[in-house]
């Protein structure tokens, strides 16, 4: 996860999606996805991100392809809640001081990415998957949170199912 300034840590992201064709190679697809992420330096970041996104995606080839190529892209909803905490030393005889704040936000997000679908049998689908996400949203805190937008760049292989 990035803001304007670099890395605010890595994390495990957990999601879920629901399709249907609209025309055919043309597919929409709703997804939730909730993401932790934490990097812990003197000043540390951590939190967690969750995006309902509504995404228009093209899928490469014919319903009886083994393979074929996707990409989409589509927007939504983000809400965001984190900490900061920064470590100082006020002076050399003294331990250190941690000041922790939490913080939240919510606002626009946007989706763009694509992947490979492989058939699995049936109606069964592996596909390797990486998406980049822009949450928008207004900065707070008098300046001390990360500054929106965000880009957080999510790889994934997902195993799936078509009725």
């Amino acid at each position: 996860m990035e803001d304007d300034e670099g890395g605010l840590g890595r994390g495990v992201a957990l999601g879920g999606a629901l399709g249907a064709t609209i025309v055919d190679e043309v597919e929409l697809e709703f997804s939730v996805t909730r993401m932790h992420h934490e990097r812990s330096v003197a000043i540390s970041w951590e939190g967690d991100v969750t995006t309902y996104v509504a995404r228009v995606v093209y899928r490469s080839g014919g319903a009886g392809s083994s393979v074929r190529w996707f990409a989409g892209a589509g927007g939504g909803y983000y809400s965001y809640g984190g900490t900061i905490s920064e470590t100082t030393f006020p002076s050399a005889s003294s331990g250190p001081v941690v000041d922790r704040f939490d913080y939240s936000f919510s606002g626009l997000v946007y989706e763009t990415g694509g992947g490979l679908e492989f058939a699995a049998g049936g109606k069964a689908f592996v596909r390797p998957e990486l998406w980049a996400t822009i949450p928008r949203g207004e900065r707070t805190a008098g300046g001390r949170t990360p500054e929106p937008p965000f880009l957080v760049i999510r790889g994934a292989v997902v195993a799936g199912l078509r009725f």
